[in-house]
């Protein structure tokens, strides 16, 4: 019996911690689900612009996104008493009827609190055209214009801000002495959106952010009002801005501070290079990756850069500091363009740029093609270029960074050469095929190669293409940088 009695006295026990551990597990099923529906709405307070059709729009643009909205005071009104901000997680200033209307110095500084102390803030134009809280801003004014109409284009895939909207889109402009203003981006501002007019710029930026003190700011080049918001892409636009700068801590783009290449400005006769690079991101969510794309330049009559190799987007932890790169087998210039993102999936608003010219030992051109290459020697320094024909006809030519020619016109069946002391910047050396040939380059920093040749009349010519020209970064489409911490794995703590 006593036996019995322990038995059912363990079997209570055991029955007591199943129905004690079942509703701990039921509590922490239902509690995210509790959470969930007791997640409050974004809280919006708008700043109006003196516009009744204007505020109005903004005002049903937001509502309808399921934000909780509070129509404000006019922004030249707002002097702080009228609402507490920091009750909202976005404010939206607007400021298009009222453009002309001061701001009071106390609002400004109610505004100023608010981002410093970490809010969010969607300012469309004229406020930033103005002047008004400028270094807390992520761009500034160039000018305006009074167009009807413009176009976005995104500038960085894949971010909320993207959500539902096609990579274009074109939208009617309201007027109020002009329709739309022309803003230049700070260093660490993040360009969301190009507009095709750019308020009389082209291509200049239509929607920029940045993190300024503990907070988000965000800007438009247009001015929120009833003819932009008819459209429904911009209308969706708007409602994923704020709603992003809502949600998102870190709106700032990483900065490239430097980039050092091995053999960069000279002649490499190796594929490999290692590339260091460092960044920052005042946004504070860590540099988090690169994307290196590398180019050549091709020697037809019109000689353009083109892409040739993508490393895709690499841990910044693994390649910024000596990552081997390999160029493609194509003798001349290469430049590398290097990017940046954070951990966020900000990218950087520009990459740096460097180059090498690669040169395996011998190489082939064509009749009437021009092979490029360039360096960079140190100021005073003494170098010579020199060009052995193998067979065939290659002729050497050089230019200094003004495009004066600094070779002869020679012609040597050995080796044509040129020697100066450079005066700065970049050479730009030249292999032309007068008929289709093989030859051999190399430099020395040494006055005295021997050369046996006679001077020609009739072979001088113009650099291929100016010594100041780079493959450009505005129009490159890069893919949706990784979101979070990389390689970095956290796993649950789990205790005995």
């Amino acid at each position: 019996m006593e036996c019995g009695r322990q038995v059912l006295r363990s079997g209570g026990r055991i029955l007591a911690l199943a129905t004690l551990l079942g509703l701990l597990l039921s509590q922490m099923v239902a509690q995210p689900l509790q959470a969930q529906q007791a997640t409050p709405k974004l809280r919006v307070y708008v700043l109006t612009g003196r516009d009744s059709a204007s505020d109005g729009a903004a005002l049903t643009t937001l509502r309808e996104a399921g934000f909780a909205v509070e129509r404000g005071v006019d922004t030249a009104a707002f002097d702080g008493t009228q609402a507490d901000l920091a009750d909202y997680d976005v404010v939206v200033v607007l400021n298009h009827a009222n453009w002309s209307a001061s701001v009071p110095t106390t609002g400004l500084l109610a505004l100023r609190r608010y981002i410093e102390s970490g809010g969010a803030v969607v300012f469309g134009e004229w406020f930033v055209w103005k002047g008004l809280l400028g270094d807390l801003l992520p761009v500034t004014s160039c000018g305006f214009n009074t167009a009807e109409e413009t176009i976005y284009t995104r500038t960085l895939p894949v971010l909320p801000v993207n959500r539902g909207l096609p990579i274009s889109f074109r939208f009617s402009l309201s007027r109020f002495a002009g329709s739309e203003g022309c803003m230049r981006p700070r260093t660490g501002a993040t360009v969301l959106y190009r507009s095709s007019n750019g308020g009389g710029v082209t291509g200049a930026a239509g929607v920029v952010a940045w993190n300024a003190g503990d907070g988000r700011v965000i800007v438009l080049s247009n001015m929120l009002a009833s003819n932009e918001l008819q459209s429904e892409h911009m209308a969706r636009l708007l409602q994923n801005i704020v709603e992003w700068v809502a949600t998102q801590r870190d709106v700032s783009a990483p900065v490239i501070e430097s980039v050092r290449i091995e053999g960069a400005g000279e002649l490499v006769k190796s594929r490999q290079v290692q590339i260091s690079t460092q960044a920052s991101d005042s946004g504070k969510s860590g540099v988090g990756s690169l994307y290196i794309i590398e180019y050549t330049l091709s020697s037809g009559p019109r000689p353009r850069y083109r892409p040739v190799a993508r490393s895709g987007w690499v841990s910044y932890a693994a390649a910024s500091a000596n990552y081997t790169w390999t160029l493609t087998k194509q003798p001349g210039i290469h430049y590398l363009q290097i990017w940046a993102a954070d951990r966020a999936g900000n990218i950087s608003m520009s990459p740096l740029i460097d180059f090498v010219s690669y040169f395996d030992g011998s190489a082939s051109v064509t009749a009437g093609e021009r092979t490029v290459y360039r360096v960079r020697p140190a100021i005073f320094a003494p170098l010579t270029v020199a060009m052995s024909a193998l067979n065939g006809d290659p002729d050497l030519y050089v230019y200094n960074a003004d495009g004066d020619k600094v070779s002869e016109d020679l012609f040597t069946a050995t080796t044509e050469t040129a020697s100066f002391v450079a005066d700065g910047g970049i050479y730009q050396i030249e292999v032309a095929g007068m008929t289709a040939g093989i030859y051999y380059l190399e430099t020395s920093d040494e006055l005295s190669l021997d050369r046996s040749s006679i001077s020609t009349p009739g072979r001088t010519r113009t650099p291929l293409i100016a010594l100041n020209s780079v493959p450009s970064a505005a129009n490159v489409a890069l893919p949706a940088p990784p979101i979070g911490r990389g390689a970095d794995l956290f796993l649950p703590l789990v205790s005995n």
